[in-house]
């Protein structure tokens, strides 16, 4: 079912891109090109240009002449908040609070959050191959009801906290 789905997808995909093929090469130019370029292109007024450069880095640690951050400055002026295009929000009290928040409906739901304290390994059942618990660096072992979510990279989950042959299965 997936790969028919998939196929679907990829055939729709297709067509659209053949349908819209003359706008294809200004939306991989907006995509992957440094803000200043697309800036540079559609601007003369440096003050404007350099204006809508700060929606092209702000939180993103990249300058505007990095591939790329022309995306961003399409993502920043094209999101909204609150219901209101290109309009920013901000987390009242840090961006701590979602955590805060978060933590608060896990624990209403029946979890357990554990902090300061190093998972060793992901258990696995070893028909199933599905998560069962974990076991700390301590020692101690950790049954899962339902889940378990890591707070590490894909990468870091996958090679240091799964058995070696994880993906072999």
């Amino acid at each position: 079912y997936e790969r028919k789905q998939a196929s679907t997808t990829l055939c729709s995909l297709i067509k659209n891109a053949a349908r819209h093929r003359g706008t294809l090469g200004a939306l991989y130019e907006l995509l992957t090109a440094p803000a200043c370029h697309v800036l540079d292109k559609w601007f003369e007024s440096d003050m404007l240009k350099a204006t809508l450069a700060c929606d092209a880095v702000i939180g993103a640690m990249i300058s505007p002449r990095d591939v790329g951050s022309g995306y961003v400055l399409l993502h920043h002026v094209l999101g909204e908040a609150a219901g209101k295009q290109g309009v920013w929000a901000y987390v009242e009290g840090g961006m701590g609070r979602i955590s805060d928040a978060i933590a608060s409906s896990a624990k209403e739901a029946g979890a357990k959050l554990l902090t300061d304290c190093e998972v060793k390994s992901i258990d696995l059942d070893e028909r199933t191959a599905s998560a069962t618990g974990v076991t700390l660096k301590g020692g101690e072992s950790l049954a899962a009801r339902v889940a378990i979510l890591s707070n590490c990279t894909a990468h870091q989950t996958i090679t240091q906290l799964l058995p070696e042959n994880f993906l072999d299965s």
